[in-house]
């Protein structure tokens, strides 16, 4: 294989991750069970979560946020029993 041909099939390869992750982020975005992405992208669930999907800071805040209130009820139900 030529030099060209290589540079080029890396470029590919990258191109094609890139595009992966697109689709596995607009899959999330529209609520689309991540074992169904998983499948379609030939991976498997844990490959497709490390590999694909980022959590967006939005829903890292709103997941802080609910386990604090979880907390916070735990907590006061625990102080007035």
């Amino acid at each position: 294989m030529e030099v060209a041909e290589v540079q080029e099939l890396r470029h590919l390869r990258e191109e094609n991750a890139r595009l992966k992750k697109l689709v596995a982020e607009l899959h999330k975005e529209k609520g689309t069970d991540p074992k169904i992405i998983a499948d379609q992208q030939g991976h498997g669930l844990g490959v497709h979560l490390s590999d694909y999907v980022e959590s967006s800071l939005v829903s890292k805040r709103e997941a802080a946020s609910a386990l604090w209130a979880d907390f916070r009820m735990l907590k006061s139900a625990s102080s007035s029993s």
